[in-house]
């Protein structure tokens, strides 16, 4: 998704260019679709892989020297890419790689590719992102085309003041990103992501396809029990590790506890303009860090969809017990009453369960239950919308 890295930042797009085109069309509400099954390709690809007979491009070796003049092999390749030379793409490619190989890493896709392109362009217009190395040749694309009867034209253009203007104006435009909740495996934390999840050993990353954003829950125990010493974690330890972790300036730092957990919350933008934003929770088990970042002001825009409601704070809790289960009644409770079942309201549903979990706590049991009203919910759920600035609507 993402293609700069610290040696090349200054000198590299954002992004690639299939991923720019990919993300232009999700933004401009524009059909997306792949001219190929990924899964069946990869399969093919690492069985011929396997099988390939390296000895059969040997004979090319000589040949191969001639061609690159001296040059790296993937420095020419660039050369000759950007030089728009598909028929010395086609040359270096095919003397470098065995038949076998290309059979899979080319023709058989190229034959499906095309054969995909031709039935949704029977349904209209199509723009197709395709790899130049899948283009030259008797068994490329553009001949495939070809041979289907289709008139295939180059058309060359310079990168013109319009041209960079369009990409900027392109680059800097975000549509409101789809969000859903979800809940980890073990049940401890329930966190709002994006359509894509993808999960590695209890962490978590969402990306924001369309608009080039991203998630990343991670989660680190602390694993005190190990410590021989019996020293408990210090959280202050970490204060200075954010001031030299966190890239780029820092915008906002925030130090608070929530929950009795103590939170930093902190804003910062990148070298390269990017909004960022992490928030760091720690429990007495774990640090759970969530962080959210993006192209431009993409964070600074969506930031607040990445929701959080902190519980309300009390003067005294006289007994836990029951809060969670009231928590859930609240929520389930606010949301059947509503008949409203999106994001929006699933955050006015947060609302309401921390709100009916802080009068459980402040009695035995559920005895503190029995003693309020309606009166006594909403006023408290007035103040605790005032307490954390959330727009909401009482019911």
């Amino acid at each position: 998704m993402s293609r700069t890295n610290e040696a090349k930042k200054e000198f590299q797009e954002e992004t690639y260019l299939d991923m720019f085109i990919y993300k232009t069309g999700r933004k401009y509400n524009k059909k997306t679709i792949g001219l190929e099954n990924v899964k069946t390709s990869t399969l093919n690809i690492i069985k011929a892989e396997a099988l390939m007979d390296k000895t059969e491009v040997e004979k090319n070796y000589q040949t191969l020297l001639k061609v690159l003049k001296n040059k790296p092999y993937n420095e020419a390749l660039l050369d000759y890419y950007r030089e728009k030379d598909l028929d010395m793409i086609e040359t270096l490619t095919a003397l470098a790689t065995p038949e076998s190989y290309l059979k899979a890493l080319l023709y058989d896709r190229n034959v499906e590719m095309v054969s995909n392109m031709e039935i949704n362009m029977k349904n209209g217009s199509l723009f197709s992102a395709i790899g130049a190395a899948h283009l030259p040749g008797n068994l490329g694309v553009i001949e495939l085309l070809r041979q289907k009867g289709y008139i295939v034209t180059p058309i060359f253009d310079n990168y013109t003041e319009k041209g960079k203007a369009l990409k900027k104006q392109i680059e800097e435009f975000f549509i409101k990103p789809d969000i859903k909740l979800k809940t980890t495996a073990d049940g401890t934390l329930t966190i709002p992501v994006f359509e894509v999840v993808l999960e590695n050993n209890g962490n978590i990353e969402s990306p924001d396809l369309a608009n080039g954003g991203y998630l990343n829950i991670k989660r680190t125990f602390l694993n005190d029990f190990l410590n021989k010493n019996n020293k408990i974690f210090n959280p202050k330890t970490l204060d200075s590790l954010f001031y030299e972790n966190i890239p780029g300036e820092i915008i906002s730092k925030k130090v608070y506890t929530e929950k009795n957990y103590l939170v930093y919350d902190i804003k910062n933008r990148t070298k390269t303009g990017n909004a960022q934003h992490y928030r760091y929770y720690i429990t007495p088990l774990e640090i759970i860090s969530v962080i959210m970042g993006g192209e431009g002001e993409y964070v600074r825009i969506f930031e607040n969809e990445i929701f959080y409601a902190p519980a309300l704070p009390l003067k005294e809790v006289f007994d836990p017990t029951g809060a969670g289960d009231t928590f859930a009644g609240g929520f389930i409770g606010h949301m059947a009453k509503t008949e409203d079942i999106s994001f929006e309201n699933m955050k006015s549903a947060i609302i309401y369960g921390s709100n009916l979990a802080s009068f459980c706590v402040e009695k035995f049991g559920t005895q503190r239950l029995t003693e309020i009203n309606a009166e006594d919910i909403k006023a408290r759920v007035a103040s605790f919308v005032q307490l954390v600035n959330f727009d909401i609507e009482l019911v």
